[in-house]
């Protein structure tokens, strides 16, 4: 249904794979279900996935960040936001608030002032991890329209990156660039042509998790729907 109705991409809180993690933050709704297998329910539909995940609980143990990573890397998801347990008024946290936690504090990660150049050395980076992190952040980046340095030249670069290396990378980065392709294509008129001739250029993005075949990330579909071509004027 999402997949008809033109969904392109989705942030999904996981939270945490720890289960007493999830239970104390009552989102019961993660308990009891295989996490990986729901999110490759939207791949399979050529949805884009980013992820949310938290630390700090008061059931996270030392092991916390080794096996938040175990789960990210076992995921097809391209970027993850990690982030700080924080405390909202009105909460039982907040009530507890003298054990040192923060309080009434975001942390966004997308929206940080360092994130710009965060996703330029990461789209650089030798580790292909970091480079699917750095097409996922320019996903997020793409929505913002306040940040000046956030400039078509810059958007136009990374279409150009995009379309003469993806060919080359391995399934986790190739999902990272179509979901910045397809963000990218949604600012502007200009932006939109050029990620258009790139996704013409590369067809689908057939890709795979594991031993799992996913439906093919068709850009071009989404980038030429009736409804982003009515929101931009075309």
């Amino acid at each position: 249904m999402c997949a008809e109705a033109g969904l392109t991409g989705v942030f999904i809180g996981i939270e945490t794979p720890n289960a007493d993690s999830l239970k104390e933050a009552r989102k019961h709704q993660n308990l009891h279900v295989d996490l990986r297998a729901q999110v490759e329910r939207f791949l399979h539909y050529g949805i884009v996935v980013s992820a949310g995940m938290i630390i700090g609980f008061d059931a996270d143990g030392t092991d916390v960040f080794e096996r938040q990573y175990e789960f990210a890397m076992s995921s097809a998801v391209p970027v993850f936001t990690l982030v700080p347990l924080v405390a909202p008024e009105a909460t039982p946290l907040h009530a507890r608030i003298k054990e040192g936690r923060p309080a009434d504090e975001r942390c966004d990660p997308p929206k940080s002032p360092i994130a710009f150049e965060i996703a330029k050395g990461w789209m650089a980076s030798k580790d292909p991890v970091r480079r699917s992190c750095g097409y996922g952040l320019v996903y997020e980046l793409a929505k913002d329209k306040s940040d000046k340095r956030l400039t078509d030249d810059f958007f136009l670069g990374c279409v150009e990156k995009i379309g003469s290396t993806i060919a080359k990378e391995e399934n986790r980065v190739r999902v990272g660039m179509g979901g910045a392709l397809m963000s990218i294509g949604k600012r502007n008129k200009k932006l939109n042509a050029a990620a258009i001739k790139v996704a013409k250029a590369i067809g689908p993005i057939d890709f795979s998790d594991g031993d799992k075949k996913c439906e093919e990330m068709n850009v071009l579909k989404h980038l030429t729907s009736d409804y982003l071509r009515n929101k931009l004027g075309i």
